[in-house]
């Protein structure tokens, strides 16, 4: 199966949702990684033993039972879709924001998703290697207010994603990596709240999605973006040209007069 493929099984799985079945029949290790090696490169250690799972599973309950409004607000924003959803939104605006030109926005964009796509590839490896229940589905008097996921807990898909996401997004924007780094957090700990994810869940999913964003922020470095340039283009009868190009390391596409 050649990249492409891979890239739309992926996208259609992240957005549409997989069981078990299929997730686990596809399998991670078919799946092409975009920066890092294998999908079993970052495997994670085993989750925690039962003992330490059963006092997890009380923790679950506690925080539910406290929940606020704000925690409510919190799991309501980022549930709204997929993993994804609100990294590549907030990578768009952040990009336009803060006045990248196309080119940088485009790269931006690609860097974030593949280090969402890894990072997915990476805590499919850990889940079902696994296959570690959901909360309710240890405790079935337990019902959690989103949906819970089609797929092992261990780890939290939607931490996994926060700690690539935030850490690239870190590199991208360094004067607002804090901010990145605390939505990242807030976004994992909503799993807790909502009820559909166990600490030890959030917390290594935090923790392998910040290690794929810096396999993905080390490719970065090495992309010769930040090439420097003398500016000066050869100007050519009939093409739009400058001498002080805003992206020179992107090239030019020679577009006619009109």
């Amino acid at each position: 199966m050649n990249r492409r493929a891979m890239l739309i099984v992926l996208v259609c799985v992240l957005m549409l949702g997989a069981n078990r079945g299929f997730a686990a029949e596809i399998g991670a290790d078919i799946l092409e990684t975009w920066v890092i090696p294998t999908a079993n490169a970052f495997r994670l250690p085993p989750p925690p033993n039962s003992k330490t799972t059963a006092k997890e599973l009380r923790e679950v309950r506690d925080r539910v039972a406290r929940r606020s409004q704000e925690d409510l607000a919190s799991i309501r924003f980022w549930d709204a879709g997929p993993p994804a959803y609100r990294w590549m939104q907030l990578t768009e605006q952040t990009a336009v924001n803060a006045g990248l030109p196309a080119p940088f926005q485009t790269r931006a964009l690609a860097l974030v998703a593949a280090a969402i796509a890894d990072a997915t590839v990476v805590a499919w490896d850990s889940k079902y290697a696994y296959d570690r229940p959901h909360p309710s589905e240890m405790d079935h008097t337990f019902v959690p207010i989103v949906r819970v996921p089609n797929n092992p807990s261990y780890p939290s898909e939607y931490a996994v994603t926060a700690g690539a996401a935030a850490a690239v997004l870190g590199y991208l924007f360094p004067n607002q990596a804090e901010k990145f780094a605390d939505m990242a957090k807030e976004a994992a700990a909503s799993r807790i709240a909502a009820g559909t994810a166990f600490p030890s869940d959030v917390s290594s999913g935090l923790d392998l999605g910040r290690s794929v964003g810096k396999a993905v922020i080390s490719y970065a470095q090495g992309d010769g973006s930040g090439q420097s340039s003398s500016g000066f283009y050869r100007s050519t009868p009939g093409m739009r040209s400058s001498k002080t190009p805003v992206t020179p390391p992107a090239g030019f596409c020679p577009v006619p007069l009109s």
